[in-house]
């Protein structure tokens, strides 16, 4: 590679001089091949509330929103926490029931953490806001939304 070969590569952006076999990678490649560090977003999108008889069902629809495989740990919602322990692939949405019970009496548990990893043993937590709609002197999830950036844990 001559002077003007690395003055426009320079131009353009890129390093001037590279090594012959760090010329072939092609800018491409997912990140995890080329050794970048990956945060992936892995986040409720969707939720089904159903009640009946003053019992409430809620299921969460998780999608990992990323470019990598990741493995679900655990969802605290309602002031408990449920095992997920499952792995979703990119761009996968998966439905989990996260909740079986009593219909709430009040708004107050609005916080729900999505707790994951990916395939090097990296944690991430994925911060929500659970949102209610009252009906009939009970509170029932209208929403359950992601807010803020992935945290690293």
């Amino acid at each position: 590679m001559g002077f003007i070969d690395g003055l426009g590569r320079l131009l353009q952006g890129r390093p001037a001089f590279v090594a012959d076999n760090q010329q072939a990678k092609s800018s491409t490649e997912p990140e995890s091949v080329v050794g970048e560090r990956v945060v992936p977003k892995v986040c409720i999108i969707r939720n089904d509330c159903r009640v009946n008889d003053g019992q409430m069902e809620l299921t969460v629809h998780i999608k990992n929103e990323s470019t990598v495989e990741v493995y679900v740990d655990n969802i605290r919602i309602f002031d408990k926490v449920i095992e997920i322990d499952r792995n979703i692939k990119p761009g996968v949405t998966s439905d989990f029931v996260v909740y079986k019970g009593p219909v709430m009496q009040d708004e107050n548990r609005n916080k729900c953490e999505l707790k994951y990893r990916n395939m090097h043993g990296e944690f991430f937590v994925m911060q929500h806001l659970v949102e209610y709609n009252y009906q009939h002197d009970t509170y029932i999830v209208s929403n359950v939304r992601p807010v803020g950036p992935v945290n690293d844990i």
